[in-house]
């Protein structure tokens, strides 16, 4: 493999993208909604249709201010629900994501069939053209989605410094939270507007398949290995970056190979890479899988040698 400024450029978005959506989404595995992700992902639709409908373009920056209003709305109607109604929030985030999604394609058929949305962009990304639209600032040429994540962190970061209290009481006792007057319902509300902010900037550039990767896997695979709140907030970051760069390596180098392995030397010469944001969110998973099996502190073979040495003749029980 011959690494290229292109190389670098794209795991230097998708690194970014780990950075911005570990933040949210380790608080959003602790309070076991992850799958809000998933349905602002897909809600967005209707969003994109609306906007273009509104101001007659497909400018990105519009589709984008749209797509936001969306995700909004999207977090909004899962709470009321949730809260108004008392059904399981995975029951209400089911419900509005669907009913948003369904609708979006309704908008798109009526209004704007033909006009390219680019909502394959929304769905698998486009790593490598993001790469390619590069700007310039303060004497520095990077992507334009890397500028844009590099603001979304800075937020991220700055509010989960300044809220950091409140916001820890809120995800293990929102009732002692609510005692001690830290309004743990206005930092579920917060976490909602970081989450559709972080999805929203994000998905273009890498799809909204690995925007929910990114938010769940990594956070998920760091409470398998640790217990201590900013251990795992740090360790999701580190392993969304290390799936990153990971990712794009194994996209570039190994679908050759095994193609040839498969389907011979005739149809699998044909095969050169395949799509960095799939493998990233591959990477991520062997990754998860690994602590689940291995690494992790209640690990299945953990579990196993613990097992093996209590059985053991003389042995006391942890």
């Amino acid at each position: 493999m011959q690494w290229t400024d292109l190389d670098t450029r794209i795991v230097t978005i998708a690194a970014l993208t780990a950075v911005a959506c570990a933040i949210p989404g380790t608080f959003l595995v602790l309070r076991r909604m992850s799958m809000l992700t998933h349905a602002i992902a897909h809600a967005v639709l209707p969003g994109l249709v609306l906007a273009f409908l509104v101001a007659g373009t497909v400018n990105v920056g519009v589709l984008m201010i749209g797509a936001l209003v969306v995700a909004m709305l999207t977090a909004a109607l899962i709470e009321g629900l949730t809260s108004r109604t008392g059904i399981e929030q995975g029951a209400a985030t089911g419900v509005v994501f669907t009913a948003m999604f369904a609708l979006g394609i309704l908008l798109l058929r009526v209004f704007a069939d033909g006009v390219h949305l680019h909502a394959d962009c929304v769905i698998e990304g486009q790593l490598t053209l993001a790469a390619t639209d590069r700007v310039e600032w303060l004497g520095l040429t990077l992507p334009r989605a890397a500028w844009l994540l590099l603001g979304v962190i800075a937020i991220n970061a700055t509010v989960l410094a300044v809220c950091w209290r409140p916001m820890v009481a809120s995800v293990f006792d929102p009732d002692h939270a609510r005692l001690q007057g830290l309004h743990p319902q206005r930092m579920h509300q917060l976490l909602m507007v970081m989450t559709a902010a972080t999805t929203i900037a994000a998905f273009e550039a890498v799809g909204s398949i690995l925007v929910v990767a990114l938010f769940v896997i990594p956070a998920a695979t760091a409470l398998l290995l640790a217990d201590r709140l900013v251990t795992i907030l740090v360790l999701a970051i580190a392993i969304g970056v290390f799936s990153a760069f990971a990712g794009h390596v194994f996209a570039v180098v190994l679908p050759g190979p095994i193609a040839i392995a498969v389907l011979g030397d005739e149809l699998g010469g044909r095969v050169t890479d395949t799509s960095s944001a799939g493998m990233i969110a591959v990477t991520q998973g062997l990754v998860f899988a690994a602590a689940a099996l291995a690494l992790g502190r209640d690990s299945l073979l953990r579990r196993r040698l613990r097992r093996r040495a209590v059985s053991r003749p003389g042995a006391q029980p942890a």
